[in-house]
């Protein structure tokens, strides 16, 4: 019985491999793209070659798309460049770090010269295609707060405000950071009780009385973790009241991201 289970078991290995073969010509390659367990297991593909070639294979795409629609400076439009050309320029950092009520605010740069324009093109000008590449400059912070599991939830326009705009920056924004670092996203997650004026006329005092109460939870289910995302921050005020309608709702709030922020005497 013994010397039968083993014939047995030698005619399955050969069987695998003979599979695996077949499986690696019908890709076009040798035996390396597939390999069986050993002692005759299942036929399985070999990861790290095909990831490999997944790599290669977008490479390529990467380089058709370049073709048919070259990168342009998100700044200035010029054609041929990735992120801010030479002209525009990195944006500059802000200075000291800044927490909105013990929660820390990681921001890609100073509001002010290119990284300013681009903000204005993304919001007013219908250039939704700009939030990936703006999404971009926060990829590190965000795959490092990745690593939490939260979801990633933008801060909600009003009704009014997203039917004269077709679409909402900031959602844009946390579904390409979402992508970029494998994370969740929940778009809908707050919402705006009530409509608000423009923050960017007011001065500070009235945007906190402005922004006093604006925002609610809608989900009955909500994520243990959140990371709030919005355009840019100024004096916090609304990035803060969306903070504390999530700890109302008992989600623990990782951090603020935001594209920009202006600098803080």
């Amino acid at each position: 019985m013994r010397a039968i289970l083993e014939r047995q078991t030698v005619r399955n290995s050969l069987s695998n491999a003979e599979d695996c073969d077949a499986q690696s010509a019908r890709v076009g390659g040798g035996s390396s793209e597939f390999t069986s367990d050993e002692g005759g297991g299942a036929c399985r593909p070999n990861k790290p070659r095909l990831e490999r070639r997944a790599v290669k294979l977008i490479g390529v795409l990467d380089w058709l798309l370049d073709a048919i629609a070259p990168p342009r400076c998100i700044g200035c439009d010029m054609l041929g460049a990735r992120g801010f050309c030479v002209t525009c320029r990195a944006p500059a950092l802000p200075a000291g770090a800044l927490t909105l009520d013990g929660v820390p605010v990681f921001a890609a740069g100073l509001y002010a010269g290119a990284l300013a324009a681009a903000i204005r093109r993304f919001k007013y000008d219908s250039r939704p295609d700009l939030a990936a590449p703006l999404a971009a400059l926060l990829s590190q912070p965000a795959r490092d707060l990745a690593r939490a599991g939260p979801s990633f939830v933008p801060v909600p326009l009003s009704a009014e405000r997203l039917a004269e705009r077709g679409y909402n920056q900031a959602a844009l924004l946390a579904r390409a950071l979402a992508k970029a670092s494998r994370g969740r996203v929940e778009p809908r997650l707050l919402r705006r009780l009530r409509s608000t004026r423009q923050q960017a006329r007011l001065d500070a005092r009235e945007r906190r009385e402005n922004m006093l109460g604006a925002f609610t939870v809608r989900a009955a289910r909500v994520p243990e973790r959140a990371v709030l995302v919005d355009d840019v921050v100024t004096t916090g005020a609304t990035a803060e009241e969306c903070i504390h309608a999530l700890r109302e709702r008992g989600v623990d709030v990782l951090a603020v991201l935001a594209l920009a922020r202006t600098e803080r005497e």
